[in-house]
């Protein structure tokens, strides 16, 4: 996944592996994200404090490398099993 930031493509506008056009979602925009923040903070945040009462929570660094947060995640459901 490119992003103008972390992660751009080589060529501009262009996909590294396939050559095709790269484009933005119109649910990927400033506004649109700032919509569901806006509706995750009003409605939804809620649902951890709710949850972590019934010690269904765990929490995972996403601060890490990609492939340590996904495995950190998959330990999470082997301890569970």
């Amino acid at each position: 996944m490119y992003n103008v930031f972390s992660h751009p493509s080589r060529t501009p506008g262009r996909c590294d592996l396939d050559g095709s056009e790269l484009y933005q979602r119109s649910d990927d925009v400033g506004e649109a994200v700032q919509c569901r923040l806006d509706l995750f903070f009003q409605q939804t945040i809620y649902l951890i404090d709710y949850y972590s009462t019934q010690g269904k929570v765990v929490n995972v660094d996403g601060d890490q490398k990609i492939e340590l947060v996904s495995q950190e995640i998959v330990d999470v459901f082997h301890r569970a099993e």
